[in-house]
């Protein structure tokens, strides 16, 4: 599955896929503003390169999570982290949660390796989320194939105009209106929309994990159908 999550600053969106990402066993978050935190983070390709050849030929117990957070050539440990999660895709069983907080910070899509994540990985075992300030920060080529929108408010006329071609004049007005915290959930696949304006029921601290649960977008509200 693919998700964007979509908003201003300090609304939530890191927060709540770090939430998201917390109820999959295995995560792999590129963290280029060291916002996310953990006990495995790493700083360079060089040291992503070598984790991977020490996990990727482990047969016991793998790592759970990994933080990336480059102190240089932030386009080349994207792409190597895209390709850690790619070999996953195609070696292990167990779903993966890979995190790409904000979105500017990358061209995702020269990476070959996570080009092929979005368009050809199975979305039952791998669930990309992306975190941006605005639609225009994701390529249109994402956007396109992505399963659900989480939009925090947002209020620049551009933005509202994607965000109402794709979700509904309906989704455009309701996301002018949130408050901090706040997302509305757009379903792609269902063409329908919900409210979460319950913080409490996912906002906790960054990094704390939840290693049995299952991949879960928080319950929301105000449900409806755009017909």
């Amino acid at each position: 599955m693919i998700y964007i999550a979509i908003g201003r600053r300090r609304l939530g969106k890191t927060t709540l896929t770090c939430y998201m990402a917390s109820r999959v066993a295995h995560r792999v978050m590129f963290d280029p503003r060291g916002l996310i935190e953990s006990t495995t983070r790493v700083r360079s390709a060089d040291q992503l390169r070598t984790l991977m050849a020490v996990d990727l030929s482990r047969t016991d117990e793998r790592l759970r999570e990994i933080v990336i957070t480059p102190e240089s050539n932030i386009q080349d440990t994207f792409d190597v982290t895209a390709r850690y999660v790619k070999v996953w895709s195609k070696t292990r069983s167990e779903p993966l949660f890979f995190l790409v907080d904000e979105a500017r910070f990358v061209k995702m899509m020269d990476s070959p390796a996570f080009e092929y994540l979005v368009r050809a990985s199975n979305p039952n075992k791998i669930h990309i989320a992306i975190t941006a300030h605005r639609p225009a920060d994701i390529p249109t080529d994402i956007r396109a194939i992505s399963d659900h929108w989480l939009l925090f408010r947002s209020t620049q006329e551009h933005d509202l105009k994607v965000i109402e071609d794709r979700c509904g004049i309906a989704v455009r007005r309701r996301v002018m209106q949130l408050r901090p915290h706040e997302f509305v959930h757009w379903n792609d696949a269902e063409g329908t929309w919900s409210a979460n304006t319950n913080p409490q029921s996912w906002y906790v601290p960054l990094g704390v994990p939840d290693q049995d649960a299952d991949i879960v977008i928080p319950e929301t509200i105000d449900n409806t159908r755009l017909l």
